[in-house]
């Protein structure tokens, strides 16, 4: 950038000339895509597209591009312009919302295209209505100061945010109780308006498609809940275990489970979850239990406690009643992710054991940086604690008993010990420090195959995804239309079926055409 952009997009937020080219490429999009026929058989789903700036990045661009493609499909698509503001960027929300609206503009030549913005009149809102603003106000805080534990800010935050979600309430209550929608596609489900949508989405009976960015040229997709908490994958796992379902795909699928484990294991993933090299565990691990703690501002673990109200409770009086009820060292392990410029955070975890129980020697805290491999903990430990982190589920998978009191998307598919009341948690933390859990060859075996789902399967890789718009905006949709990836989203979308299962058949059907060449 010049020396005038740079201050543009200092003052304003955003590269104003790399924002003012995405529209245009956007505009010639619709162009192309409004004269091509619809094509015939589809289901004619009712879709909401909806669309919202989204902190200046290409994510409204992205949710214009598939709302276009299932148009395609044949659906009663929708577009709707979320001009509702979130957040203290005020310039950046008018510049951008000018360039979605010249969008807007051109979609409504063939399209049906609404837009919302705060009503002046906004009715009176009941307890519950403020009940869902204060909590959305209060994860969005955690999310914009990355973590829970900086207060600087936050009481700012949270009132803004309160003020802005009131304003939209309302208006998104009643668009999608009278628009007779069967779905929706929304961005996130947490950030801002986005949780405004899925609430009154499942209010009113409406299927949520929504989509999250992963990074790594990624993105994730659920046909039924929100994306970054993997909530259909459930429904994938149902498949995946049914009667109908195959011994060779089963297989297949645990196969691959346990390859990526080892991958995950040396540190050669594609996400770098571990440090490269590190090493093992001494026998201070051996039969402690370990705490495996979340990214707490990442989206995927807001809100998701049963028996506590937040990260600092949970991990302070999880450590205090082991301390207090059993003989076990306590292993606290800060998210290795939280190394990363991209997921660190804000909170310190070893002053907040510190304040509460000094430098007791049965403590041992391991930050994110240090080079102590996490699967090579598990091999000492006797068990997990764990919130809504994957390696609850790598545990299970190597034979470890996990508790946690979480509403993850794995906590009811019952290979962890999942309680919903603290009298019951304490009594699972108890039973695991004596090593009274035990996990079943079966409970193995279903944790290998919700990993399989969620790490080998879940993951939708292609160019065609939220944050790499400067890469898919140079070809004309039909391009990507016609993308294998492209295509099982789409059909994930339209037909309710978790992408994560589509992938595992695509990946089933390539292993079985690799071994036997006569197989079509």
């Amino acid at each position: 950038m010049n020396r005038v952009t740079k201050q543009v997009a200092k003052l304003v937020g955003i590269n104003p000339v790399a924002w003012i080219r995405n529209t245009f490429r956007m505009h010639a999009r619709i162009k192309a895509f409004a004269k091509l026929s619809p094509n015939k058989g589809s289901a004619n789903i009712r879709f909401a597209i909806i669309i919202t700036p989204w902190q200046g990045t290409s994510v409204p661009w992205f949710t214009l591009a598939v709302g276009l493609l299932l148009a395609k499909e044949g659906n009663d698509t929708v577009f709707v312009l979320d001009g509702f503001p979130f957040g203290d960027r005020a310039l950046r929300y008018k510049f951008v919302l000018f360039c979605l609206n010249s969008a807007m503009r051109l979609l409504r030549r063939s399209f049906d295209v609404v837009k919302l913005s705060s009503d002046k009149t906004t009715k009176s809102l009941d307890a519950s209505a403020h009940s869902c603003i204060a909590n959305l106000a209060e994860l969005n805080a955690i999310w914009e100061l990355r973590g829970e534990m900086l207060t600087a800010g936050r009481r700012q935050f949270i009132a803004r945010s309160v003020q802005q979600l009131s304003a939209a309430y309302t208006p998104i209550a009643e668009f999608l109780r009278d628009g007779k929608f069967e779905a929706i596609f929304v961005p996130g489900g947490v950030y801002g308006t986005s949780g405004i949508w899925v609430e009154h989405a499942r209010a009113n009976n409406i299927r949520i498609n929504s989509f999250d960015a992963g990074g790594y040229g990624t993105a994730m997709f659920a046909c039924d809940g929100i994306a970054c908490r993997l909530q259909d994958i459930p429904s994938a796992y149902r498949l995946l275990t049914s009667s109908e379902a195959t011994d060779a795909a089963r297989s297949f699928a645990i196969a691959t489970a346990l390859a990526e484990l080892d991958q995950r294991r040396a540190g050669l993933d594609i996400f770098a979850s571990q440090i490269k090299g590190t090493g093992g565990a001494d026998s201070r691990y051996d039969g402690a239990i370990l705490i495996a703690l979340n990214s707490s501002w990442d989206a995927a673990a807001l809100g998701l406690h049963t028996v506590f109200d937040n990260n600092m409770q949970w991990i302070v009086e999880t450590t205090r009643y082991l301390l207090a009820e059993t003989t076990a060292t306590v292993i606290v392990r800060q998210h290795p992710a939280e190394r990363l410029e991209i997921a660190h955070t804000s909170d310190n975890y070893r002053e907040l054991l510190n304040s509460h129980f000094g430098s007791n020697p049965r403590i041992i805290f391991i930050a994110a940086d240090e080079a102590i491999n996490s699967y090579y903990l598990l091999d000492r430990v006797a068990a997990i604690v764990a919130y809504t982190s994957t390696i609850g589920i790598e545990a299970a998978a190597l034979g470890k008993p996990v508790v946690t009191q979480a509403r993850s998307y794995y906590s009811d598919l019952g290979f962890v010990w999942k309680a919903t009341r603290r009298k019951e948690y304490e009594e699972y933390l108890k039973a695991a420090a004596c090593g009274e859990l035990r996990v079943t060859s079966e409970m193995r075996v279903n944790a290998q195959l919700c990993y399989y789902l969620t790490q080998c399967c879940n993951w939708v890789f292609s160019p065609f995804n939220p944050s790499d718009m400067h890469e898919w905006s140079r070809m004309e949709l039909v391009h990507w239309q016609r993308n294998d990836s492209v295509r099982r989203v789409l059909q994930s979308i339209q037909n309710n079926i978790p992408v994560s299962y589509l992938n595992h058949v695509d990946k089933h059907i390539a292993e079985l055409a690799k071994s036997s060449p006569d197989f079509k």
